[in-house]
């Protein structure tokens, strides 16, 4: 980042040695950038010197005073203000995942380890030089999960990130497989990935740019994040690495879709705190209906409820199927989207070729259509349908 203008940064830690490494770590990594740096000891004291200081960029120590530190960011956080939380990788062990889940919540841009190296301070703050408006903000993150395996929500969150790809309107797009044992989403575009979420994670604290670890569909301009190549591999990510890798990716796209299990882990959690919209992919088939009603109670339980959006995958009218009027009456709730029973998308799954691009008309395709677009409008502040 460079020029004349001024960027304030607030440092909040107890350690005056710390602070004062911080501060000249900054100036390492923003070389020929115009730093007004403040200091703080406490959460209380932080809010004090921002009140005058009015800060582009807080280094906030989430250890210390950990619940008051939340509350700040609270009170702190506004668009075009990043803040950054500070933390000890060996302090934080234990509650790591906790930790992460907490500050996502309350509005804590990026994580950095501490003792902070000047190409993590650098990449944390690489997306200020793009947000010179206070209009900016980060990425928009979409969730893709169902309750139990094989309702099709991986079909979905791919056939909806390629549409937004490919439409231009959501902007940089990038699809991240976070089912780290057996996710399947470069199998879907035919792909075999040389590279995958463990190789990002490895060099992320040192990564100036994120391109070298993600798959290119050169059709669409989709940008895809593989899930672990081997799914003993999976058992190393913490949910504190999920959602680093998650956020970086947010940071840099403006649009992220993340295609999760069906199970309900400490990892999945710590990506659903972090999207503004999940799509809890159901089917109307009794059982497959019941898991759905457990995992939206579970969800209204962690608060996440205003967020979700149901959708009934492959609905048809056939004999024996639930209606849709049932499956809501069952869920307790209004179905948002009904994505209908189309064979060829396994066909399309078999060739490497998701049926929005083999098939760009038809019911399917206008059903992907209409979720992509409702993206699209509740990213921009329109109201988007919730109706086919």
């Amino acid at each position: 980042m460079t020029g004349s203008k001024v960027l304030s940064v607030l440092v909040v830690h107890p350690e005056a040695e710390t602070r004062r490494a911080l501060v000249e770590t900054l100036r390492l990594a923003l070389p020929g950038s115009a730093l007004h740096t403040s200091e703080a000891s406490t959460p209380t004291q932080a809010l004090q010197v921002a009140s005058w200081l009015d800060p582009k960029v807080v280094l906030l120590d989430l250890i210390a005073e950990r619940r008051l530190a939340l509350d700040v960011a609270r009170t702190l956080r506004r668009p075009g203000r990043w803040i950054l939380g500070l933390y000890n990788p060996l302090i934080a062990a234990d509650r790591g995942a906790e930790l992460f889940r907490a500050g996502a919540r309350a509005g804590v841009t990026d994580y950095v380890a501490l003792p902070a190296s000047e190409a993590e301070l650098a990449a944390a703050l690489s997306a200020l030089e793009s947000s010179a408006s206070e209009s900016r903000r980060d990425g928009r993150v979409l969730a893709f999960i169902a309750a139990q395996g094989g309702a099709g929500s991986t079909t979905l969150a791919l056939n909806t990130a390629l549409v937004l790809a490919g439409s231009r309107a959501a902007g940089g797009v990038v699809l991240c497989d976070a089912n780290l044992q057996f996710g399947n989403a470069a199998a879907h575009l035919g792909l075999a990935p040389d590279r995958d979420l463990i190789d990002l994670l490895r060099d992320l604290d040192a990564a100036t740019t994120l391109t070298p670890y993600l798959l290119h569909h050169t059709e669409t301009g989709l940008d895809l994040l593989a899930s672990p190549g081997d799914a003993a591999d999976a058992e190393a990510v913490a949910p504190e690495d999920l959602s680093r890798a998650l956020v970086a990716l947010r940071r840099r796209f403006e649009t992220l879709i993340v295609d999760l299990p069906a199970a309900v882990d400490l990892r999945t959690l710590a990506a659903l705190d972090l999207a503004d919209r999940i799509y809890v992919v159901t089917e109307a088939i009794a059982p497959t209906v019941v898991s759905t009603q457990r995992l939206l109670a579970l969800l209204d339980e962690l608060g996440l409820a205003d967020r979700v959006r149901v959708v009934v995958n492959r609905y048809s009218s056939f004999e024996g199927n639930l209606s849709e009027g049932v499956v809501a009456q069952r869920l307790g709730r209004p179905v948002d989207r009904v994505v209908p029973y189309d064979r060829a998308v396994v066909v399309a799954a078999n060739r490497g070729a998701p049926l929005v691009l083999a098939q760009r008309r038809g019911a399917f395709a206008e059903a992907i259509g209409e979720l992509a677009g409702e993206a699209v409008e509740s990213r921009s502040g329109g109201a988007a349908p919730l109706r086919r």
